[in-house]
């Protein structure tokens, strides 16, 4: 039993903490929006993309030299499809619940106030209801809320050309809408640090105020209609300035998941280190480049020194050679090596043989020379030095295969 209850609380614990792990993310991903909204406020929408974008740019080259960017593209496709899919879902609803809302163009209700009612009550038994419907009128029915007359309007003026197939369409009204401005509001001018850089590119327009009317026939009977009115505010031109605020929220929300998903792989430690080693690489190469250094001593390849990738010899051509440059290679070493044995043999002057090693390089009489501690030219064919960190040798093709700009031994830029 006590090893079952110290379990139950690690794993409530392990759930606590992604609980507050997701709170975090989420809460940082809000203070992403809130200052894009900021500086886009400040400085306009031109300058808020390209801070924030550039700045989501960088941090996904760093994770992608860090190989991160797999993991990190992941957690973004995740995050876009649930907000994608939240989207739809929560447009559905508002959808389906706004028409199956909208009340019917359609009265029965008879007018009984006043003079009427007591006409209605000797007649309503003695002619028929669509007379007295004509006699005494009717109460009209309830009007359509004005986010459904307003989605009319919008379904009519920008989803127009948009074929129908002969179908109605979903968000149209039985009836007719109008808009008639009472007056003209003109709108003081503005400079460009109150309107931002992206405002600024827009024509100006003027602020209407004014009634939308909404006119049907009764869809039942047929024989009134019902008029509805609705005091509204336009701005023109709306398509541009709709336009621009759909396009600042689409970008805002690319924003907040992007800024989430890197959140969410820097709370891995490994990949907040390999991320953070990534990151000082860059600031050191930045740093070399405006305060260029001198170059560390390379350590010179002795024989048996091994690469730290394949474990074969530095001094040997790596095993990813081809077979025609090892036979290439060894045909030289036996042309120079034939070449000195002979050239002694023939003067009888007892001069030192020339003994090759496996890369190619003398050795004998020169290994006490003053050159004996630089890598050979040969071995510089095979062998890349860490000319930044610890002056270490590897493979040249090991180094390429790593992928990475770091030397296998100290992390230090190789380039």
């Amino acid at each position: 039993m006590p090893g079952w209850t110290g379990h139950l609380w690690r794993v409530s614990l392990a759930f606590l903490y992604g609980v507050l792990l997701g709170i975090a993310w989420e809460c940082a991903s809000m203070l992403v929006l809130l200052a894009a909204t900021v500086v886009e406020h400040v400085a306009g929408t031109i300058v808020m993309i390209i801070t924030f974008v550039g700045l989501a740019g960088a941090a996904y080259s760093v994770a992608a030299r860090a190989d991160l960017v797999r993991p990190l593209l992941g957690i973004l496709a995740f995050r876009l499809s649930a907000q994608l899919a939240m989207t739809l879902g929560t447009g559905s609803l508002l959808l389906t619940t706004m028409l199956s809302d909208t009340p019917a163009c359609a009265s029965d209700r008879l007018r009984s106030s006043g003079w009427r009612a007591p006409v209605v009550a000797a007649l309503k038994r003695a002619i028929p209801r669509r007379w007295l419907r004509r006699i005494v009128g009717v109460e009209p029915p309830y009007g359509p809320p004005f986010l459904r007359v307003l989605a009319a309007v919008a379904s009519r003026e920008w989803l127009g050309w948009v074929p129908t197939m002969g179908l109605p369409s979903l968000l149209a009204l039985p009836g007719t809408i109008t808009f008639r401005p009472d007056h003209v509001e003109e709108v003081p001018p503005r400079t460009l640090l109150d309107r931002g850089i992206f405002e600024s590119m827009l024509p100006g327009g003027d602020e209407l105020t004014g009634v939308y009317t909404y006119a049907c026939k009764d869809s039942l009977h047929g024989d009134f209609f019902y008029i509805f009115r609705y005091q509204a505010l336009w701005m023109r031109p709306a398509s541009a300035a709709l336009l621009h605020s759909v396009l600042s929220l689409v970008v805002k929300m690319l924003l907040m998941h992007a800024y989430a998903s890197l959140f969410m792989l820097l709370s891995q430690l490994n990949c907040r280190e390999a991320f953070v080693l990534e990151l000082h690489r860059r600031v050191d190469r930045i740093r070399r480049w405006l305060r260029p250094r001198p170059q560390v001593r390379l350590i010179p390849i002795e024989a048996g020194d091994l690469c730290a990738f394949c474990h074969e010899e530095v001094s040997a051509p790596p095993p990813q050679d081809s077979a025609e440059e090892e036979e290439a290679a060894a045909l030289e070493r036996w042309t120079v090596h034939e070449s000195g044995s002979g050239s002694g043999s023939g003067s009888g002057s007892g001069s030192v043989p020339i003994a090759l090693s496996e890369s190619g390089t003398e050795s004998g009489g020169h290994g006490d020379g003053p050159g004996a501690d630089q890598p050979s030219v040969d071995l510089d064919r095979y062998a890349l030095h860490c000319r930044w960190g610890c002056g270490k040798a590897v493979h040249k093709k090991c180094a390429a295969a790593w992928g990475r700009n770091a030397c296998v031994y100290c992390s230090a830029p190789m380039t």
